[in-house]
């Protein structure tokens, strides 16, 4: 940020700032994709950084040149053929550094997604060639189906959530069950989750090229998830039981059902036990989880630095779809 200033504003003040812009020539990048196919859709997005923190995305102009015809060569090759990749060129970009994305679709089908990242140098003299052939997409995909091998209903929606950061990606499934996520996915343990018409539910997850523990997926640097995820309906469980203390139905205890996966906050439940000690938890998803049973309400039970502590002694339960375990609790 050469030649910045910084200003002081008061509280209830007012501060004068005069900005002095400086016209500089966009940038001109060419593209060299995959040969040309009718039914193909092609779209490049550029996301550039500007100051050092913000990132702007946009899909930006560009411009389809076809290759030149191939020479006639007598009994080889027909004359008219295309020979060579095809181009895209964009304009406009700022200079500086960008990535480059190509969002490749057809008509019913989810859009294929390439990176290509470059650091493009301030040379308004020379446009810059990126080839963008044969590249493998990158990221999250898969498909959705229901049991038996059967396709998946239109309508499905896959979500993953970030375990650490809480962030929420999604993405739909065409209507083959096809699917990918456009963001980019850092490496990380991720919840995976789906809804889909009628109630349908996830059931189970298998992937290659991450690694599966029960519904949490964790993706792996430098490698592309590909996901099968099958759904199905009365996925989830009911868990329900009793909290006693000192051998007596315990009322008013605070009863909550511990995902094994502490920083999975979307998976705990919370009940009040009544009168004669017993509680309900609906809409569990498959796992092993901990129930525990105090009297203190303020504690902060979705910290897992907190809860960690109340696990030993604890009572443990397995639950799986469709079923409704009876569990006893001793409260603390």
């Amino acid at each position: 940020m050469s030649g910045a200033a910084s200003i002081r504003a008061e509280p209830g003040g007012s501060a004068r700032a005069d900005v002095r812009l400086s016209p500089v020539p966009a940038l001109h990048i060419r593209l060299e994709v995959d040969e040309a196919d009718p039914q193909t859709y092609t779209q490049a997005k550029v996301t550039q950084t500007i100051l050092g923190a913000y990132h702007d995305q946009a899909t930006v102009s560009s411009r389809p040149i076809m290759p030149e015809s191939a020479p006639e060569d007598g009994e080889a090759g027909d004359t008219g053929q295309s020979a060579g990749p095809r181009l895209i060129e964009l304009d406009g970009l700022r200079p500086g550094p960008s990535v480059v994305e190509m969002m490749t679709g057809k008509p019913g089908e989810a859009w294929q997604f390439s990176k290509v990242t470059k650091s493009v140098p301030v040379d308004p003299r020379d446009g810059q060639t990126l080839d963008a052939r044969g590249i493998a997409p990158t990221g999250v995909s898969g498909i959705v189906k229901l049991e038996a091998n059967v396709t998946a209903p239109l309508g499905v929606n896959l979500f993953l959530r970030d375990a650490s950061k809480g962030t929420v990606y999604r993405a739909g499934a065409d209507s083959a069950g096809n699917f990918r996520f456009s963001d980019e996915i850092e490496p990380g343990v991720y919840g995976v989750s789906a809804a889909g018409p009628g109630g349908l539910q996830l059931r189970s997850v298998t992937a290659s090229g991450a690694k599966v523990m029960g519904i949490n997926i964790e993706i792996i640097n430098g490698t592309d998830a590909r996901l099968v995820l099958t759904l199905a309906h009365g996925v989830n469980a009911h868990v329900k039981g009793i909290v006693e203390r000192a051998g007596k139905p315990a009322p008013g205890m605070m009863v909550v059902l511990v995902p094994e996966d502490l920083r999975e906050s979307t998976d705990y439940r919370r009940d009040q036990s009544n009168s004669d000690g017993s509680f309900s938890m609906n809409q569990v998803s498959p796992g092993k989880y901990t129930v525990v049973a105090v009297r203190d309400w303020d504690l902060e039970w979705v910290k897992p630095e907190v809860i960690r502590e109340y696990l030993a002694g604890a009572t443990s339960v397995e639950v799986t779809s469709g079923e409704e375990p009876d569990v006893k609790v001793t409260a603390r």
